[in-house]
């Protein structure tokens, strides 16, 4: 795992602590400790787009032609990418989400999915937690919600 996913989780982690319950954060604390250790080695660095959603992706009748936008990209496991498209897109149709591991196969092996996905599901709600304090609560109550349920399906 890389130093920068810890350092971005404890960074949130500050935040986080003032929106849940003192048991809930805990347990979360707890929960990244011990699922982080459960990964397997990455396949090597990669750069990290950041910020995978249809605006960025720049798509030519059925191929894919170009990614916009690289001002997050860092050097990092490629599964913090795949969660996000997971999340907003893959998730939503078997389709979609076949259509996205043999374009990626075609290009590089493709990760353990089963081991790694539930952890970066869960950095990632706990992340948007923290998102959703620094940006404000009330304006973005139902992200916030979402993320909780997330969350809480990891923790409790």
């Amino acid at each position: 795992m890389s130093t920068f996913l810890e350092k971005q989780f404890y960074s949130f982690a500050e935040d986080v602590g003032d929106v849940l319950d003192e048991s809930l954060y805990s347990k979360a604390l707890k929960k990244f400790e011990q699922m982080k250790h459960e990964l397997p080695p990455p396949y090597g660095p990669s750069f990290v787009h950041m910020d995978f959603r249809p605006g960025n992706i720049i798509v030519d009748e059925e191929t894919v032609s170009g990614v916009i936008d690289f001002e997050s990209v860092r050097f990092g496991s490629t599964e913090i990418d795949f969660t996000k498209l997971h999340r907003d897109f893959l998730s939503c149709e078997d389709r979609l989400f076949q259509a996205y591991q043999d374009g990626y196969k075609s290009v590089r092996p493709l990760i353990d999915l089963e081991k790694v996905l539930p952890f970066y599901q869960f950095t990632d709600a706990f992340n948007s937690i923290g998102w959703c304090k620094r940006r404000g609560v009330e304006d973005n109550a139902s992200f916030l919600e979402v993320n909780l349920e997330i969350l809480k399906k990891w923790v409790v």
